[in-house]
């Protein structure tokens, strides 16, 4: 088995170039792990899409606000 000869040293100018490189690849990165969150936030209460393709979480936590929901005392149930 070989040993591969060494690979001098990366020259400054060298190094700044991969810093400049992979701070571009974070920052671009970054800024879809923003969009897939902000995606991943949507529900049919803050989307066009209907109440039926919601995942089972929205729908846990739709119900959770629909119980939470306090009747006015001052009127009684019923008609008109």
């Amino acid at each position: 088995m070989s040993v591969p000869p060494e690979q001098p040293a990366p020259s400054y100018e060298q190094l700044a170039e991969l810093v400049t490189a992979l701070s571009a690849e974070v920052a671009a990165l970054r800024a879809e792990n923003a969009e897939l969150r902000r995606r991943l936030g949507m529900d049919s209460t803050n989307s066009s899409t209907p109440p039926s393709q919601d995942s089972l979480a929205a729908k846990g936590k739709r119900r959770a606000q629909r119980s939470q929901r306090v009747r006015s005392k001052d009127r009684k149930p019923g008609g008109q």
